[in-house]
């Protein structure tokens, strides 16, 4: 008897046959060598959802669009090219190029590449790794090694991703053993890069860290899951729970459940199944999976999984001309959604993390249509990003072979510091570069607007009027001074660093705080040689700079890093802006001019000529400023010229910029 029949053999017997899970990496990843440059065309028609599944016994790879149903026909059948390239197919996984990756328990490991599964033929694999230990389940880790599990020889072994790009038969980077993995018939990564593998034997479930994976030998499990049964095939949905399916079912632990060795009951028991392998939750959040006993591929919807039971599958796909022999994994195609990113606003190079669902190794993510500067892979639900130099609101979108995901207010992405906001006194707001969210321009003020502060968490902003009064648009509101006595009339106003809260600041040097703006201290009852006109926050500390007309500067919880009180100014200063990081600030004066103390100078407008006078400053994410005149014209320095209200009529003047 060969060999390959004899495993056949052995698969056949109902009690003894496992299988490997589709399941995507959830450990970090950057992406790199065979994934580099996938780039999807926002334009392009999206692909059809697609349902792969691997049929054993009959050696072939089968193709479905993922909306088939009952006994329906594939769309495609991929066979073996003669040389065993597709012989007892088991686990598979998909990378976002549409390349299938597929463990043939016969021995070997073999790459289609999306334009050959599409239509039926044997072609040859654009990879074929020689693997005689029976690879019955396949996941990529952060680096793009592939690791699989041995079903028939016992292990889990790790190929590294130069190995990946050529046939051959390469030795292990990696050979894991153990108790723990003398059946394992399916493994994922979680969110911290910890691998579970799937013991069918043991009826174990067992965490490996990172440090252990790193080398070959032995490792002890950090955590061990017992008494679920002959366990298989385990995938982490959206929550973070891990799902294993068992001999006729499939279970559900929870984090809390993971965290320490035991045997705990299951948040949730689903039964009804004969032999289920290899789980797979779409976008939707519904559970596929190959039912080997029955022959089928059957979808759970949320709400059947939400509670115990032997629920009746929402969809069945079965019968004769499915030509389903030994029906095992099932792996899933199809473009990607995004539910949130966070931040929701910040710079060029701000890192990102990207929520949703449908993420695949080698998932690519665009900033309006900007590639990102680096992504990185979590899970099928999390991707972090590094933002691309860009301006105003963009949508963040992923791309897999199965397309990319629709945009929606859910997926903005809002740059700061990079564009900016113009404030009139009668509330009105003028964008460039940035978003806008609404304005007090043209309704009833009982005082004028006197200052704007951009809300970092938001993208938002929040304008302030000379009572203290204060109007949020997309921004929380966390108080104001409106309608309560003042010694003196509110100048200006800026905002944490994280959008949590914002500080008001007075003539008199009064510090009003709200959120979480801390109090630091106050010029408030103070003698003072000229009036307070502005406040700027240092991120570094928490703490505030206020600035006079004299170009005095009161420090609180952040150092004093030079000032221009008691010496002479050709024009008394209006405003101040923070550098990044509290490394300094700029003051800038009524003629243009600047006073640098901590960060570079970059040019003024001192000493050339005005058609307004200048009335604010605003820093840039990129280290640079822009001044604002009362007729709403900017002067831009080591920042970008995005537009400006110059030479346009007012119902009011400018009092104020914010970058956002």
């Amino acid at each position: 008897m060969s060999f390959s029949r004899s495993l056949r053999t052995k698969f056949r017997r109902p009690l003894a046959s496992g299988l490997a899970a589709l399941v995507l990496c959830a450990g970090t990843l950057v992406l790199v060598g065979m994934l580099d440059g996938l780039q999807l065309g926002a334009g392009a028609a999206a692909p059809t959802p697609t349902l792969y599944v691997n049929n054993y016994t009959a050696n072939t790879v089968l193709n479905f669009p993922l909306s088939a149903t009952g006994n329906v026909a594939p769309a495609a059948i991929v066979s073996s090219d003669g040389s065993g390239s597709v012989s007892e197919p088991w686990g598979e996984v998909l990378d976002a190029h549409g390349n299938l990756w597929v463990g043939n328990f016969a021995g070997s490991i073999s790459e289609f590449t999306s334009s050959q599964l599409a239509s039926s033929g044997t072609p040859t694999p654009a990879v074929s790794l020689q693997d005689p230990g029976g690879p019955s389940g396949l996941v990529f880790d952060s680096n793009g090694d592939l690791w699989a599990t041995h079903d028939s020889g016992g292990g889990v072994v790790e190929f590294s991703a130069s190995q990946l790009t050529t046939s051959g038969t390469p030795t292990p980077a990696v050979s894991l053993t153990g108790p723990q993995l003398g059946d394992p018939v399916g493994l994922t990564f979680d969110a911290a890069g910890d691998l579970w593998v799937a013991s069918r034997g043991g009826g174990e479930v067992s965490e490996f860290t990172p440090a252990q994976l790193a080398a070959s030998g032995s490792p002890t499990p950090a955590v061990i899951i017992s008494g679920l049964g002959s366990t298989r095939s385990p995938t982490f949905d959206a929550k973070g729970d891990l799902w294993v399916l068992v001999l006729n079912g499939l279970v559900e632990l929870t984090p809390g459940q993971l965290a320490v060795s035991g045997s705990p009951t299951p948040a949730v028991s689903i039964g009804g199944l004969t032999n289920p392998y290899d789980p797979q939750f779409d976008t939707a959040g519904d559970l596929w999976l190959a039912d080997y006993g029955a022959n089928q591929v059957v979808e759970f919807t949320q709400s059947q999984l939400s509670a115990s039971g032997n629920p009746t599958p929402a969809n069945v796909i079965a019968g004769s001309n499915t030509t389903f022999n030994g029906s095992v994994g099932v792996a899933i195609s199809q473009a990607p959604v995004v539910t949130s990113v966070t931040p929701a606003s910040g710079t060029a190079g701000a890192t990102v993390t990207v929520n949703g669902a449908g993420f695949l190794y080698g998932s690519s993510v665009s900033f309006g249509s900007t590639p990102a500067a680096s992504v990185t892979y979590r899970t099928p639900y999390e991707l972090t990003a590094t933002a691309p130099a860009g301006t105003g609101a963009v949508d963040v979108t992923v791309s897999t072979s199965g397309g990319t995901s629709a945009t929606s207010s859910a997926d903005q992405f809002t740059y700061s510091g990079s564009g900016y906001r113009e404030v009139a006194s009668d509330g009105g707001i003028f964008t460039y570069g940035t978003s806008f969210a609404g304005s007090m321009g043209g309704k009833h003020l009982n005082a004028p607007v006197v200052g704007i502060a951009a809300d970092a968490a938001t993208g938002g902003y929040w304008e302030v009027a000379s009572d203290g009064g204060i109007f949020a648009f997309n921004a929380p509101f966390f108080g104001s001074r409106g309608g309560q006595p003042l010694n003196a009339p509110i100048v200006g106003m800026a905002a944490t660093k994280d959008g949590g809260g914002y500080w008001l600041v007075a003539k008199d040097g009064g510090i009003f705080a709200y959120g979480d703006a801390a109090f630091a201290g106050s010029m408030g009852g103070k003698p003072l040689n000229a009036p307070v006109v502005g406040i700027a926050a240092d991120t570094a500390t928490g703490g505030y700079w206020e600035v006079a007309t004299d170009g005095g500067i009161f420090n609180f919880n952040a150092p004093l890093r030079g000032s221009r009180g008691g010496q002479p100014l050709n024009a008394p200063v209006v405003g101040m802006a923070a550098g990044g990081g509290g490394a300094g600030y700029w003051l800038v004066a009524k003629d243009g001019g600047i006073f640098n103390y901590g960060v570079p100078f970059l040019g003024s407008r001192g000493g050339q000529p005005l058609n307004a006078p200048v009335v604010g400053i605003a820093a840039s994410g990129a280290g640079g400023y822009w001044e604002v005149a009362t007729d709403g014209g900017i002067f831009n320095y080591g920042a970008p010229f995005l537009g400006s209200r110059g030479g346009q009529p007012l119902n009011a003047p400018v009092v104020g910029i914010a970058a956002g």
